[in-house]
């Protein structure tokens, strides 16, 4: 049975929430589903219709929850299965449905399968993950050092592509999958509607030759589990596959239906073009010519999840601008502004409806992210880093920070505890002044308001431009500003970007302004300057 998808899924807004740094509801200093359910209400007022939940499975947090030991059980930090149950209620009160962040390329070293494989190689479960008498230890894994690690219980090594806490799941076995059926079933069966299959590129991996993306196996992997439980749902699966273009795309979600999406991170390396990318010593002047990637999505017609930031990169803000408090509304709502223009399913990272900053990093003291010591001594060798360049590296292209915790407000934890408990994540530089409570206050130049604005222009007024035009054409596309047109049922609607802090020339023929960020002083918006970060929408 195939159910047939909503057709309305691109017209949805998403919102993605690292729960560890959101919301503390009990003051123990980690974020939590409580806090999550108290702010519901913040998020139907920006517009959201999904909220996109980072892990909380039963972790060690090894690699921010993407480590699972149970993935039926709500690990006890972020709360229990009642509070779930609590929140995917009160939300889907208020429209917004839940997004579960699936991990299906591996688990945790200290689940009860893993622990169970090691005890015997003919034990039930040692099937479930991949194994090798003799590897080429020589296979690196994406963080860093070998790929393989030795167990002598079972005098054999298993495969780990990340950390060596996730120890990767085997596709191959029929009993594994069984299992894992099981579990998309269990959550299906509690009204989760929306999935994001994490690291779906990596399932079909071969040992020999090494090949970890798009393996041989890849596509047949994620079609036995559209054929035995996704399309027996109504639910929507979106891959995150760092290594997509749209040939995966139209092959896995048009052709064969798959899977329904993939996240586009087509926006999240223009300043990763030096050598070793986020670990560059210092990175590249972003040259906005890079869009050309992602507007070829758009003339392609693929419905992909689009964003700025997720939980992987440092926020957009700050990695391309390095702007002041004075542009942070003109540069945060001119990236606003291209999202929620174009076709996909955009998704705000928490704390970008109001141009949070990022985490303030003083010393190493101040890192979370265990990777950044795993591979320090390694890839310091290997790259010839001193201790500082490597410490400076980390300072512009570290995970950690976009993960500090959301700033509420002003008061001495943010608002995001109380203001007597040391939070699991530190603070935001600039929190006193950049913060939700502060930026919603403004009468004039709120990021917050301003999206809200955007996003009830593109769900509703002018819907059928911004997320199901007929054509899109793109006016001018160079290293400083982006000019584009939306076409349907021939009739144009125009949208001007200028992304540097300084006036840029250009011709353009405005009859009917329907957005600015510029709103408040639209006398200085004229046919031949766009103003400094200016995003105007207009007939």
């Amino acid at each position: 049975m195939n159910i047939k998808k909503d057709e309305n899924i691109k017209f949805k807004v998403g919102y993605q929430i690292f729960p560890i740094s959101f919301k503390d509801s009990n003051n123990d200093g980690i974020g939590d589903l409580k806090g999550i359910e108290e702010k519901l209400p913040y998020l139907k007022e920006l517009g959201i219709d999904i909220i996109w939940l980072c892990p909380i499975y039963k972790s060690n947090f090894a690699d921010a929850g993407y480590d699972v030991i149970n993935y039926c059980e709500i690990d006890p930090k972020f709360g229990t299965m009642d509070d779930f149950d609590s929140l995917m209620k009160n939300a889907k009160k208020l429209g917004i449905d839940i997004m579960m962040d699936f991990v299906i390329n591996h688990a945790s070293t200290d689940s009860f399968e893993f622990k169970q494989a090691c005890l015997s190689r003919d034990n039930e479960y040692h099937d479930f993950f991949v194994w090798s008498d003799n590897p080429k230890l020589e296979n690196e894994s994406i963080f860093g050092n070998s790929a393989w690690e030795y167990v002598e219980s079972v005098d054999q090594y298993y495969l780990h592509i990340f950390a060596k806490e996730q120890a990767d799941f085997n596709f191959h076995s029929e009993k594994f999958k069984k299992w894992l059926y099981k579990i998309f079933i269990f959550w299906l069966e509690k009204g989760v509607k929306f999935f994001r299959f994490d690291a779906i590129e990596h399932i079909g991996k071969t040992v020999d030759p090494y090949i970890i993306r798009y393996g041989k196996y890849n596509h047949q992997f994620l079609e036995e589990i559209a054929k035995n439980v996704t399309s027996k749902y109504d639910c929507y699966v979106v891959g995150e596959s760092w290594n997509v273009n749209p040939e995966i795309m139209r092959k896995y979600s048009i052709e064969d239906k798959i899977v329904d999406s993939f996240f586009n991170f087509s926006t999240l390396f223009f300043d990763w073009k030096n050598p070793n990318g986020a670990m560059a010593k210092v990175k590249n002047e972003v040259d906005w010519k890079d869009l050309q990637d992602y507007f070829k999505w758009q003339k392609e017609n693929l419905i992909t999840a689009t964003s700025w930031t997720n939980h992987d990169v440092p926020r957009a803000i700050d990695r391309y601008f390095k702007t002041d408090i004075n542009n942070r509304f003109y540069a945060q709502t001119a990236m606003t502004t291209l999202l929620m223009t174009t076709k996909g399913i955009p998704f705000i990272y928490q704390g970008e409806e109001f141009g949070m900053s990022p985490l303030a990093i003083n010393s190493y003291d101040d890192f979370v992210d265990q990777q950044i010591f795993r591979k320090k001594e390694e890839f310091m060798k290997n790259n010839n880093y001193t201790d500082q360049e490597y410490f400076q590296a980390n300072l512009t292209g570290s995970r950690d920070l976009s993960r500090s915790i959301m700033s509420w407000n002003d008061s001495k934890n943010a608002g995001f505890t109380n203001d007597n408990v040391k939070p699991y994540y530190k603070k935001s530089k600039d929190f006193e002044t950049i913060n939700a409570e502060s930026d919603i206050s403004k009468n004039k130049k709120s990021i917050f308001l301003y999206t809200k604005k955007l996003i009830d222009l593109r769900k509703n007024k002018y819907k059928d431009w911004f997320c199901d035009f007929d054509s899109i054409e793109i006016i001018i596309l160079d290293s400083k500003k982006t000019i584009y047109s939306l076409i349907k049922n021939n009739k144009n609607i125009y949208v001007s970007i200028n992304w540097t802090n300084e006036e840029q020339k250009c011709k353009r023929d405005i009859k009917n302004i329907l957005l600015s960020n510029y709103e408040d002083d639209k006398e200085k918006i004229n046919n031949e300057i766009l103003k400094p970060f200016e995003a105007t929408i207009y007939e």
